[in-house]
């Protein structure tokens, strides 16, 4: 039996990586929306710190 597991230190970004791995996943499947609505997140609040926009488009 194979364990992963995710090590750091407090603020390191393991929750993070987990919220994001989880984000691609249902972005894949295409509930995205649903993924959202359960942490209370609407599309237009999402930013990017790569961008000056306010809104990224999910397609």
């Amino acid at each position: 039996m194979k364990i992963s597991c995710l090590v750091g230190t407090n603020g390191a970004g393991k929750s993070t990586i987990l919220q994001a791995m989880d984000f691609v996943h249902h972005l894949a499947l295409g509930d995205i929306e649903v993924w959202l609505k359960t942490r209370g997140w609407k599309l237009n609040e999402l930013t990017s710190r790569l961008s000056k926009k306010k809104m990224l488009l999910l397609t």
